[in-house]
């Protein structure tokens, strides 16, 4: 028996499907207007979201700073997280200011054009540098949570104790392995808008192909962060 070709098929299938609509140029035009302002909100959000997510993390260094009697390394190393963790934001705070400065009152495709080098440049730095955010808050939640047990920090090297720190490296990884498949679907999505819309037919498989990838992300993602939570509380009550 011959084996079954499942990428022809599938193939087949989306282009039988494809053919069933083909959309008007006004709807073509009203994606693309959708999809600008779909992209727009979410990386605003994203790094509206991480700013507050560092901000809380401050917070837990400056308690700590606080009410933490002289305990050498950690008087030095606090206020230096504390520093890092200030830049990180400003530095965020520019990728908004960035992010506003393009214009909505740009036709739809050069708006289409702008938002794309955004996110080609400035936003694929963004995801790397929001990735730091869960190491830096769950290394202040160890830190807070041995105060609290033994009124002082007695975190162990990595010789001795590693598991604490391969789980502070996993939790930069899980957050930045979630990022990247919606940020290039993101990517691939502006591109096809931008350059390949240009009829009804090839609009409605383009158009339900993204559809199909945002879905699969979706699922994508909320098993990664899923997983993420999962190994944070077993490695946490292990403790």
């Amino acid at each position: 028996m011959e084996e079954l070709d499942i990428k022809g098929i599938w193939k087949s299938a989306a282009h039988n499907a494809s053919n069933e609509k083909k959309y008007s140029l006004a709807e073509i035009q009203s994606y693309r207007t959708k999809k600008s302002k779909q992209i727009h909100r979410s990386s605003k959000a994203g790094i509206l979201f991480d700013i507050i997510y560092k901000a809380i993390a401050c917070v837990e260094y400056v308690y700590l700073l606080l009410v933490l009697e002289y305990q050498y390394p950690y008087q030095i190393i606090i206020p230096i997280i504390i520093a890092g963790v200030c830049l990180l934001i400003a530095v965020e705070l520019g990728f908004l200011k960035k992010l506003n400065q393009i214009d909505d009152s740009d036709s739809i495709i050069d708006n289409l054009r702008n938002q794309y080098k955004y996110l080609k440049s400035t936003y694929r730095k963004f995801i790397l540098v929001s990735s730091l955010s869960n190491p830096v808050f769950i290394t202040g939640a160890f830190f807070l949570y041995f105060y609290f047990k033994y009124n002082e920090i007695r975190m162990e090297s990595p010789l001795i104790d590693p598991v604490l720190y391969i789980f502070i490296v996993i939790s930069f990884l899980i957050p930045l392995a979630a990022q990247y498949p919606v940020y290039k679907n993101q990517l691939r999505d502006l591109k096809e808008s931008i350059d390949d819309l240009n009829d009804g037919e090839t609009a409605s498989e383009i158009i339900s192909d993204s559809e199909n990838r945002r879905k699969i992300i979706i699922i994508i993602s909320s098993v990664l962060i899923i997983a993420g939570i999962l190994i944070f509380l077993i490695l946490f009550l292990s403790k």
